[in-house]
């Protein structure tokens, strides 16, 4: 079975732009909870490391 991965443009506040990125849904849950830059630091990876 397949994970449920979908693209998503999310706003970054604190680099004032949008990026884009390839997360489960559940990611995308979590990320909506916490926010983008927290979820990255949760996971213990850079910013770079996903966009």
């Amino acid at each position: 079975q397949k994970a449920n991965l979908q693209y998503k443009r999310l706003f970054v506040p604190e680099l004032d732009r949008f990026v884009r990125v390839r997360l489960s849904t559940r990611a995308l849950r979590t990320v909506s909870k916490i926010g983008l830059m927290q979820f990255i630091r949760k996971q213990g990876l850079t910013l770079k490391d996903v966009v």
